[in-house]
């Protein structure tokens, strides 16, 4: 009876191994893929900006695996935490990925700032933004400043964001979904193009969304950028 008890277990056990199995190539999978596109997008980013964008993966990785945990996708659960391990291992080593210097080239996206497309409408359009951002308080710094960042070059002179971190979030994420207005990573021009009350800026994705009233103002600003 012991015997018979034990042979009916058998295809069980097999269907708990297929099933394992195929949830390890699935993580394993994923895990592959995410580290590889990473290690390729790093060899197109200089150095003392990859440290930012590889956290700014991790932290998307983090907020997806929250969710995962509520849904008790356990497959997924499995694959972000696993995929988090190499990119912190990534965040440690980068220095041993060769950085790529680009050719010369007329592409317009770039992790230095922020790329604005219309050029006949430029400085009526920006001095309108510097004006509605200083006057609602979110800025305080000169026009060229502001202006800097949407010059396709490095910035030396940053815009001083005097508000919240997430009101500056929510402002580069609305701010990159016009048409007119291009960049590579804008989590990456975020950091290189703002400050917030003077302070270098390290995250700024994992933010949450503003106030209701914040989220108003600022789409009635960019309305009319």
């Amino acid at each position: 009876m012991i015997n018979e008890f034990f042979k009916n277990l058998e295809p069980i056990v097999d269907k708990l191994s297929e099933i394992q199995q195929d949830r390890d190539v699935r993580v394993n999978r994923y895990v592959k893929q995410k580290t590889s596109w990473l290690k390729k997008e790093l060899a197109h980013i200089d150095y003392p900006e990859r440290e930012a964008f590889i956290k700014q993966q991790i932290s998307e990785q983090e907020l997806a695996l929250i969710e995962k945990r509520r849904a008790f996708q356990h497959t997924a659960i499995e694959a972000l935490t696993k995929s988090n391990l190499e990119l912190r291992h990534i965040l440690e080593h980068h220095q041993g990925i060769q950085y790529i210097k680009p050719l010369p080239t007329t592409e317009s996206k770039t992790t230095h700032s922020f790329v604005y497309l219309n050029n006949r409408e430029f400085t009526d359009c920006l001095k309108s933004l510097h004006n509605n951002l200083s006057k609602e308080g979110y800025i305080d710094s000169p026009f060229g400043n502001l202006s800097s960042i949407f010059q396709k070059e490095k910035v030396n002179k940053k815009v001083n964001w005097i508000a919240s971190k997430r009101s500056l979030k929510y402002f580069v994420d609305k701010l990159c979904q016009k048409e007119s207005v291009q960049c590579k990573n804008k989590w990456v021009c975020a950091s290189n193009c703002f400050t917030i009350v003077g302070q270098s800026i390290d995250i700024l994705g994992k933010e949450k969304l503003p106030s209701d009233s914040e989220v108003q103002k600022i789409n009635s600003i960019l309305s009319k950028f």
